[in-house]
């Protein structure tokens, strides 16, 4: 993984773990939810495991602005791909 993918994992997991508590959950409450062990859930939100299945679960049930997630991947990954390696 390079540096700018484990910056954006990093930023769209506080993203997401902003959004759970701005909207009252803790961390068991969604590792009950989805039948996990709250340590994937709290891997997952600081950037240590790149789950899709609780990234989706995330931005579904907090609804996440696309908006957002799109600002965090243009701001770490897009700007490498169109200016890096020329």
């Amino acid at each position: 993984m390079t540096s700018e993918q484990k910056r954006c994992l990093i930023d769209l997991s506080a993203l997401c773990a902003h959004y759970r508590q701005k909207n009252g959950y803790t961390q068991q409450q969604i590792a009950d939810e989805l039948g996990i062990h709250v340590t994937t859930i709290s891997g997952f939100e600081h950037g240590r495991n790149n789950n899709a299945y609780i990234f989706n679960v995330y931005v579904s049930m907090f609804n996440i602005p696309w908006k957002k997630i799109r600002k965090i991947y243009d701001s770490n990954i897009k700007g490498v791909l169109i200016h890096g390696d020329s």
